[in-house]
């Protein structure tokens, strides 16, 4: 068999694929690790640069001007990006048939945005996804996308690299795009020019990885390849030995405690390791480490040393007190780790596998940094819940044994957590709503085993939320002004109203997710004390999730059997539905539309914007159209970025909807009203 990988990016992809041999170790390492024997089976590198036929690495170029380009609200297909359609065009079709995956290693150029926000680079990426896999003709599930977190380039700003790392994370976290982070590269030297042109010396955090640099950053590009293909794997292999699972990621932090006014203590989580190395001199001076407090970039404060105090823990020393409300970054920014020297290779904090160690681009909430309390939170069953001291590590238990609060591990990462304890049902709701918002309280929250969560979170504004429901089965949530996250691990034991969670966004850019207990890793932060009437099998079919879409470019996602209604705002908004029977209420700001399974309505009136649907069946799915007649609907085939369907015209204004992949309507599939 033959599996491909293909390389994207500007110059140091340029480099890694025809100057440093990173590209061809890479591969071989691939090989070597499926137990391939590269003859009858093999691994292909698709990389062109200088192809009169198509190319995918163009030296000097932003993948947001120069590939992807603007067009009202959306994008559009610049010449870049047509070229590298042009190559994937060129590939025989049996080629293009078999098992590829995308290495992408451009971020160079765009970090030097330092307006760019995660969500902007997130769209076009998502936009480039959907092109070059039909190019391919290939699934988001079959064609993954697997990231060189961004190349620590020395012209961009600290905010665009971060924008870049977060989108790259974001993108990794939604199983329906299919991404991975395949390789950090804080550590490189970024040698490869000769600024003084003297080559008897070295000058270190230029534009472009060094040859050992390539080799690095192929190496572990293999680890996340042969991962990712470990079904391939051949008997005896390497993967085959390890069951499948090969130290890819490297150690993440998954706690950090304050202990006194200027150390923290932290807690380290392995993928496929068991302990951290002995640190070189530049790692135990805490190269790398910052604490960013709720006042922004400017309250940062820096490490000054780290030691190891275990297999999986380390203590980090500050030459002054933690900033309030503080998070904890490894290579905020450009991030490089640079050493005495000026080098960076050798100089992060590694597992005994040499992978390096890393926190989640949105920062960690560092716990114990004496944060203000939050208000008290009353209960329809009377009385108080107690008041939970955000950002405090550890766990609390109320006077009447019920309710606890405290930080809490879900899937890799800790929430300050509101949870009942054992019987699901027993503390039926939770009501948060609180007049002003205080900057130091953390804005990573859980509601656990709480049926019921009546939430106004609008004071915080600005303030980011990353809020998770586990095991609940209904209630409303409105999230402030911030670019927010919602995850809702639905649970019901029945169906009925009481299973319908109803969720207001505000004007940030803000993601909602949807999905079930028993579908998700994150019902199993405590799924050993739900109480009798949990059912961790929950698939999601007595759940309904009424989404109403703020100002921001707003994301929807359904996994199981979860009802979706979406009423869709004044901004590009994307939804996708799951196996249920879902509604689409458009609002002028249209968007990306897919129903998934299921008989799924598509409402338009006048003034909704131009939309997609990705995935209309026809005879199982409708189109409604409030207050339009049939006599102002246009119905003529078209092609939208290489695709061809119907689009539907319904107002004078030319707004529209474009049926992908769909060959003309009759009455059957419309309905007026």
């Amino acid at each position: 068999m033959n599996l491909n990988v293909l390389l994207r990016g500007q110059s140091n992809a340029f480099l890694l694929g025809a100057i440093n041999g990173g590209a061809d170790a890479m591969i071989n390492r691939v090989e070597q690790l499926l137990g391939f024997d590269g003859v009858n089976d093999t691994v292909r590198l698709e990389f062109a640069s200088d192809s009169s036929g198509g190319n995918t690495v163009f030296s000097g170029t932003s993948f947001l001007t120069d590939w992807i380009g603007t067009q009202g609200n959306g994008w559009t297909v610049a010449e870049l990006e047509q070229s590298l359609l042009d190559y994937i065009n060129t590939l025989p079709a049996a080629q293009k048939a078999e098992p590829t995956a995308v290495v992408w290693l451009h971020s160079e150029y765009d970090s030097g945005f330092g307006d760019l926000t995660p969500a902007e680079w997130e769209s076009a990426v998502r936009y480039d996804a959907a092109l070059v896999r039909a190019a391919f003709g290939q699934s988001a599930a079959a064609l993954p996308y697997l990231f060189v977190s961004a190349i620590p380039y020395d012209q961009g700003t600290g905010t665009g690299h971060q924008a870049i790392r977060i989108g790259m994370e974001e993108l990794a976290a939604d199983p329906g795009f299919n991404a991975h982070i395949a390789a950090r590269a804080l550590d490189t030297d970024m040698s490869f020019d000769n600024w003084d042109g003297n080559a008897a010396t070295q000058e270190y955090g230029g534009s472009h990885m060094s040859n050992a640099d390539g080799l690095q950053t192929g190496e572990r590009l293999a680890l996340a390849l042969a991962q990712q293909w470990a079904q391939y794997a051949k008997p005896g292999s390497p993967v085959a030995q390890a069951g499948g699972q090969v130290d890819d990621i490297g150690p993440q932090v998954i706690q950090a405690n304050a202990v006194g006014t200027n150390q923290l203590a932290l807690t380290v989580a392995f993928d496929a390791a068991s302990a951290l190395q002995a640190l070189d001199p530049d790692a135990a001076r805490g190269v790398g480490w910052t604490v960013i407090g709720a006042g922004g970039p400017s309250t940062a404060v820096d490490a000054t040393r780290a030691t190891l105090t275990g297999a999986n823990t380390l203590v980090l020393d500050f030459a002054e007190a933690l900033p309030a409300g503080g998070r904890l970054y490894y290579g905020w920014g450009n991030g490089r780790l640079a050493g005495a020297d000026d080098s960076g290779r050798g100089n992060a904090v590694y597992d005994e596998h040499g992978m390096p160690i890393w926190v989640a681009a949105h920062g960690l909430a560092v716990g114990g940094l004496g944060a203000a309390a939050a208000p008290a939170l009353p209960t329809a069953g009377g009385g108080a819940m107690p008041a939970a001291i955000f950002g405090m590590p550890g766990a609390a238990w109320d006077q009447a044994g019920l309710v606890w609060t405290g930080s809490h591990d879900y899937a890799g990462t800790t929430y300050q957590t509101y949870g009942a304890k054992t019987v699901w049902a027993g503390v039926d709701t939770m009501a948060l709503a609180p007049a002003a918002w205080n900057a130091n309280w953390s804005g990573i929250l859980a509601v656990d085993n709480i049926p019921n969560a009546n939430l106004d979170l609008s004071a915080a504004g600005g303030n980011p939320l990353d809020l998770l429901l586990v095991g609940a089965r209904g209630g409303t949530v409105t999230l402030g002004n911030g670019n927010d996250g919602l995850v809702w691990v639905a649970h019901s034991n029945a169906p009925g109203h009481g299973a319908t969670l109803v969720v207001n966004t505000g004007a940030g850019n803000d993601r909602v997710e949807v999905t079930a207990v028993g579908l998700s890793q994150l019902a199993d932060g405590n799924r050993f004390d739900n109480g009798g009437l949990y059912d961790p099998d929950y698939d999601g079919r007595y759940s309904v999730a009424e989404v109403h879409l703020g100002g921001g470019r707003d994301l929807v996602n359904v996994t199981g059997l979860a009802k979706l209604v979406a009423f869709t705002g004044d901004a590009l908004a994307t939804a996708n539905g799951g196996g249920g029977g879902d509604a689409f209420l458009i609002g002028s700001g249209g968007g990306s539309f897919s129903g998934g399974d299921g008989g799924d309505s598509y409402v338009f009136v006048p003034g909704s914007g131009n939309s997609t649907i990705a995935d209309f069946t026809r005879g199982e799915d409708w189109l409604t159209f409030a207050g339009i007649p049939a006599g102002a609907l246009a119905i003529t085939a078209a092609t939208q970025d290489g695709v061809a369907g119907t689009l539907v015209t319904f107002d004078a204004a030319g707004h529209s909807v474009f049926l992908a992949g769909v060959g003309g309507l009759n009455g059957s599939d419309m309905v007026f009203f």
